[in-house]
């Protein structure tokens, strides 16, 4: 890592995972040729370097501070958790076409698909809009979401315990 010399905090830097070398600048471009110090980064992890620099004895050393913890839970966990959401949302929106479809006159098939798609397509603008809010906590947020959950869970209820179930000839 090479840093721009300051006295006091520096800015907040991604790198990626691994072990780097930490220099120190000499002036504005060059840099010292040896490192004062490497720093080994994990995946996830957040870390504060402290530079401590006595110029009348030339001695440097540096303390590093674990702030966030790096993972410990493998990437290739989350796979079980993506097949199990895709195939629940391949059930839904088969199930969902089909009897939108099923339950739709012929002269307005392709309308009902239509709708069928753009509200999906306004749910996932919901999302995007949704992420902008920038709440407090985070559990503000799941909050949130679980109640417009439990909003529409409500009123498919209503919705599905007054419907009446069409039964269409296939001539038609």
């Amino acid at each position: 890592m090479i840093r721009p010399g300051r006295i006091g905090m520096t800015d907040y830097y991604l790198h990626v995972p691994g072990e780097h070398k930490i220099f120190l600048p000499i002036n504005g471009t060059v840099h010292e040729k040896e490192p004062i110090g490497r720093i080994k980064l994990n995946s996830g992890g957040s870390y504060t370097v402290f530079i401590l620099q006595k110029a009348s004895w030339n001695i440097r050393t540096t303390h590093i501070l674990t702030t966030v913890d790096a993972n410990k839970v493998h990437r290739l966990w989350q796979i079980p958790q993506a097949i199990i959401i895709t195939a629940g949302e391949v059930m839904f929106s088969v199930t969902g076409i089909d009897f939108s479809y099923s339950q739709a006159p012929s002269s307005l098939k392709s309308v009902v698909q239509a709708l069928w798609l753009l509200t999906s397509a306004v749910g996932n603008f919901l999302v995007v809009l949704l992420n902008f809010l920038k709440f407090e906590r985070i559990s503000y947020e799941f909050f949130m979401y679980a109640a417009l959950m439990a909003l529409s869970m409500g009123i498919f209820a209503v919705i599905a315990l007054s419907y009446k179930y069409v039964e269409y000839d296939q001539k038609s």
